[in-house]
């Protein structure tokens, strides 16, 4: 094994091993779990929000207008885990 495959291996370990302890709630921890694991995986980071929504493509949270059968409508957030599970 390399020595750069052995470092990337200690490094991913270390981000399981801080993960697996973390014990607060999902919506207090997901945004750094999810920016900690972009860097492990060497992805682009979600983006700041606008205010408009239509720039607000991989954002952490987006407001979202529901239309309801009374023809009335809501605004609501979504987080990027809700918008992945869909």
């Amino acid at each position: 094994m390399s020595a750069a495959t052995t470092a990337q291996t200690a490094i991913a370990q270390t981000f399981i091993a801080k993960w697996r302890k973390a014990s607060g709630s999902e919506r207090a921890n997901y945004q750094l779990f999810i920016t900690e694991l972009c860097e492990l995986l060497g992805c682009e980071k979600p983006d700041p929000s606008s205010e408009d929504t239509r720039d607000n493509a991989y954002v952490f949270e987006r407001r979202v207008r529901f239309a309801h059968g009374d023809g009335s409508d809501s605004l609501a957030a979504k987080d990027s885990g809700e918008m992945a599970r869909r």
